[in-house]
């Protein structure tokens, strides 16, 4: 792995200096994914690796919104949902396998979980398992952003991880 340091704040979008003054530097180890992210465009970016850093994430954040936006999923099936993956590690890596994970852990939850959110849990994990893989990578941010607030109130935190439940599930 490569160590990188990052320069954070609004550095690349702004020239004022008082401002460039407020970015904050930290170093990161960057894994294969960030190799790659940084190395994709040849030597192009070799000169501003923190620009494109930025652009990846930038986007990636753009798409995590948007699928968030479009998820299907009303409260208690978003409540099933986290009850389903608690302890779930996310941020460490394996994606594809995480993605799996989500629906599996739902489809293989004590049936009592129905009961308990007052949602199919099998129609759930379906759905779930159906959903292109945007949008399970989507649910996986979901997941991590919501236990990473654990301490704070369900609706809150479903707020801050860009959850905003359907008042009824399509039909």
């Amino acid at each position: 792995m490569s160590m990188i340091e990052v320069v954070t704040d609004t550095q690349l979008h702004t020239s004022s200096e008082s401002e460039n003054d407020m970015a904050e530097r930290f170093s990161i180890y960057a894994g294969p994914p960030v190799i790659e992210a940084l190395s994709a465009l040849g030597p192009r970016y070799a000169e501003n690796r923190s620009g494109r850093l930025n652009t990846v994430c930038d986007r990636y954040n753009a798409l995590m919104q948007a699928e968030l936006r479009n998820m299907p999923f009303t409260r208690a099936q978003w409540c099933m949902i986290m009850d389903c993956n608690n302890g779930m590690e996310l941020s460490t890596g394996a994606a594809l396998m995480s993605a799996s994970m989500v629906w599996a852990n739902i489809h293989d939850a004590d049936s009592s979980m129905s009961e308990k959110w007052g949602t199919d849990r099998d129609e759930l994990a379906r759905t779930i398992q159906a959903m292109p893989r945007g949008s399970q990578f989507a649910l996986l941010e979901a997941i991590d952003r919501f236990w990473s607030r654990a301490e704070e109130p369900t609706d809150e935190a479903f707020k801050a991880a860009g959850i905003t439940p359907r008042e009824t599930a399509p039909a």
